[in-house]
Formats: C-alpha cells, sequence, structure tokens
C-alpha cells in the first residue's frame, strides 16, 4: 500500500466503517484489508496497554457487560492481550482436574507421572498412548455417542454401561479380570503388585520395585486393552505375554546395539529368570552371554 492508501484506510478504519466498504472504497486485495484491519486493532491495543486509565471514579458508575466483554477478547488477535492473560490466569488443564476428581484422596506430581513412560520405554508408540490417556484424549464409545457417531455409549466388551475411560481399563468386568491375570502372571515372576490401586493403572506407579519393568508391563497392558476394544475383540493372556515378549526381544537387539546389557537384565532380569519362559525363550534364541542379576547368573539370547 502506497502512503496515501495508509492514510485513506486509517481514516476510514476511525470512522468505524466495514473493513469490506474499505477495500471496496480503495480497491484493496481482501488479505491487505484483513491484515491492515489487523495492524490497526494492535495499535490501538497496545496503547491501551501502555496507558491505561481507570474506568469510573468518585460518583461516576459504570456497568460492563461480561458477556460482550468476554466475546471482545475471545476474538483478539494480538500477541500482546494474549500474554498479558496468560500471565494473569493459570488454571488446571481440565483432564488433570477429571483425575482430582476421581481419586479425592490422593496427591499427583503431575512432573514425575508425564515423564515416567519416557523412562521406561523408548517405544514412541506406548510413550504417545499415555500421553493421550493423561490428557483424556482416546476416543471411547461414550464420546462418539455424543457427537453422534455411534447409536449408544454401551461399553465394546461387556455391552451394559457407558464406556469411559474408567470403565474400558478398571470398572469393566472383562478389565478386572484381564489385570487380575497379569498381576498373577507378574507374581509368578517373583513381582509383587497385588496393591495396585486405580490411580497407578491409569497413571503408573513411579519409584516403585522393579519401576522399569513393571511400569512397562503396565503400558503395555493398557495399549493391549485399548486395542482390543477397537478391534471389538477380547483380551487373552497368551496374546499379551506373546506381545510381552516380542517387545523384550526388540529391546535385547537394541540393547546390544547400543552395547548397554547391563540396563536391560536389569529390567528383564525377572522375565528371563522365570524357568519356564526361559525354555520357551531358547527355542527360539541362541545362548550368547550371561550376565549377573542380583547375585544369579542368567542368559542372554540372541534371537535368530
Amino acid at each position: 500500500m502506497t502512503l496515501e492508501e495508509v492514510l485513506q484506510f486509517s481514516y476510514r478504519w476511525c470512522q468505524d466503517l466495514d473493513q469490506a466498504q474499505i477495500r471496496h472504497e480503495l480497491g484493496l486485495n481482501p488479505n491487505t484489508g484483513v491484515d491492515w484491519d489487523c495492524f490497526c486493532r494492535e495499535v490501538c491495543e497496545m496503547e491501551l496497554f501502555e496507558n491505561s486509565v481507570k474506568i469510573g471514579g468518585e460518583s461516576k458508575v459504570v456497568q460492563i457487560g461480561e458477556s460482550k466483554f468476554g466475546k471482545r477478547i475471545n476474538k483478539a488477535v494480538s500477541k500482546a492481550i494474549y500474554k498479558e492473560l496468560r500471565n494473569r490466569v493459570i488454571s488446571t488443564p481440565s483432564a488433570q482436574k477429571k483425575y482430582n476428581s476421581c481419586f479425592v484422596n490422593d496427591t499427583f506430581d503431575w512432573s514425575e507421572i508425564y515423564s515416567l513412560p519416557h523412562r521406561v520405554t523408548s517405544d514412541t508408540k506406548l510413550r504417545e498412548f499415555q500421553f493421550k490417556l493423561l490428557n483424556r484424549y482416546l476416543v471411547t464409545n461414550d464420546f462418539l455417542n455424543k457427537i453422534g457417531v455411534l447409536p449408544s455409549p454401551a461399553c465394546s466388551f461387556c455391552g451394559k454401561e457407558s464406556e469411559s475411560l474408567e470403565h474400558i481399563f478398571i470398572s469393566c468386568h472383562y478389565a478386572k479380570d484381564f489385570w487380575a491375570e497379569v498381576i498373577k502372571w507378574l507374581y509368578n515372576l517373583k513381582v509383587d503388585v497385588k496393591n495396585i490401586s486405580n490411580r497407578e493403572i491409569l497413571l503408573g506407579m513411579p519409584g516403585c520395585e522393579d519401576e522399569f519393568f513393571v511400569n512397562h508391563v503396565i503400558l503395555i497392558t493398557k495399549h493391549y486393552l485399548y486395542s482390543c476394544r477397537c478391534k471389538n475383540t477380547y483380551p487373552l493372556v497368551n496374546v499379551f505375554t506373546a506381545r510381552l515378549k516380542k517387545i523384550q526381544d526388540l529391546e535385547l537387539l537394541i540393547a546390544k546395539s547400543k552395547n548397554n546389557l547391563s540396563n536391560y537384565t536389569a529390567k528383564w532380569g525377572k522375565f528371563l529368570r522365570n524357568t519356564d519362559l526361559l525354555f520357551t525363550y531358547l527355542k527360539y534364541s541362541a545362548l550368547d552371554s550371561f550376565h549377573t542379576y542380583q547375585g544369579e547368573h542368567i542368559w542372554v539370547c540372541r534371537v535368530l
């Protein structure tokens, strides 16, 4: 725009003319009109912020329509206003509020909860899955029913109760039975998580014994339950353990490539130390070397 066009645009804008009318009179491109309209707004907003004055005063009554004021703020395009609002208003994310209401007697270290998946696994899919669960982004039938995609909010497993995140992973009797089988399987590995709570199922168990292995198993279990929900199948322990075995094989290859078998054996030691699992493992592997885990020798196998 030329200097003359800028002055004419500014004058008409100050006269509160419609943007479309200004563009028509000056023959401007629509994008140019929008850009200059936003620029004029920002100039006025900056002036108000830098030279703010008190509204009203002694013997003066000022009434502000809350809905109109909120509407104007929502439509604000100025980065200055956005920054000012962010500095003044700090609210708890809605997902965290929901978890706080579900577990009112618990305290939450959210930085620890969010960092836990990144410490226990390098699998980006599992990390993404847990992030979506923490922020309640995972789709459920209850949500799909509310937006009109599904005719019923019924659970994909039991078909009786409304399918929420808590129902899929905790309260559905199919989920309860599956968790009982997983906990029993872990107990056979001498990993005791009998007292695992609903909160720990959803958010993890930071600081527990065998932290990396236990939390990785919890992540895999939740991901497997949700994948069964998406595929309309029921969870089976043998399928779950086969999936866990594949993940263990993959982490072995990664550990060998990075020459970091000590951390690998520290994490998977109890899994490999189990006699039945070890013999099953040897059918598909060849002995490569052995390491010491908690005073006992275990073989680290090479996948054929």
